[in-house]
């Protein structure tokens, strides 16, 4: 599945040395440019991961560093799971990324990262996830087609939000950051689910639509739907429940997706070992 390359010369530092693992039972990775040099052993002792077949099919030139295109700044705590069977990560908000790393170099299905375990693929989530739904959908006849009809309403109303731009708006000539701009350029669509009635001293919500959304669960597979289909949802803290549908900032994804897809062509051009 993974094609790969090796620099077929040794590599050196500015100061003329040779980096390559030579004889001296190391192997060295080149990834992004930098250079990592590892016991050939360290990596042997996985052999079910991706460093380890391409260590092996190395061979007999071991001297020459292997060219890996993947991240060199994460890198590291790949080897460290080759070492220890565990990484440590200064910083939580690099653990998806770290995770992404370990599905590219076949690592196991789960593996502890600052002392917790985390599943590279998180197919029991899934599986969950997809169980919970059918189980909620189908005693839901008129899912479908309640959701066919919310998706059209948004669609009409961000087409209004749109449609009123022919001519133009000075008082709008004033700077704002990004997300002020999407959020009061195009407001989210907000769907009204339950209401407050009140009779003589007594007062309790009630949802508006009870052959549809009419309790809890529902509620949360509605979201999930929604924000599967690629909406953005959220819900106030408090009253009615009123939910709130946005459209997500696409350029971002739109951008990474872009570099994917060229990065799939340089792999099927140059044949080298690149982490998508």
């Amino acid at each position: 599945v993974f094609g790969w390359c090796m620099k077929q010369h040794a590599t050196y530092r500015p100061d003329g040395e040779a980096t390559s693992g030579d004889f001296d039972g190391t192997v060295v990775f080149d990834v992004g440019g930098r250079l990592f040099r590892v016991l050939r052993q360290t990596i042997q002792t996985r052999p079910s991961a991706l460093l380890a077949s391409l260590v092996d099919d190395l061979g007999t030139d071991s001297s020459r560093p292997m060219f890996i295109d993947a991240n060199p700044d994460r890198f590291s705590y790949i080897l460290d799971w080759y070492r220890y069977g565990e990484m440590f990560i200064p910083n939580d908000s690099t653990i998806e990324a770290v995770l992404r790393d370990a599905r590219f170099f076949l690592l196991p299905d789960v593996i502890r990262i600052n002392g917790m375990s985390h599943a590279i693929h998180p197919i029991f989530a899934s599986e969950a996830h997809d169980a919970m739904m059918t189980t909620v959908t189908s005693s839901w006849p008129s899912f479908e087609d309640h959701i066919r009809d919310i998706c059209l309403d948004i669609k009409a109303h961000f087409e209004d939000l749109g449609a009123n731009t022919s001519e133009p708006r000075h008082f709008d000539a004033t700077s704002c950051d990004k997300e002020t701009l999407a959020h009061s350029t195009f407001p989210p669509k907000e769907i009204q689910l339950s209401t407050l009635l009140y009779r003589n001293d007594c007062s309790w919500y009630r949802w508006l639509d009870p052959g549809n959304v009419c309790n809890k669960e529902r509620l949360w597979v509605l979201i999930a739907e929604l924000e599967r289909r690629g909406f953005d949802c959220t819900l106030p803290n408090s009253g009615p429940v009123t939910l709130r549908v946005g459209l997500r900032k696409l350029a971002a994804a739109d951008e990474i997706g872009g570099r994917r897809g060229r990065r799939v062509g340089n792999t099927a051009a140059t044949g080298a070992v690149q982490a998508s």
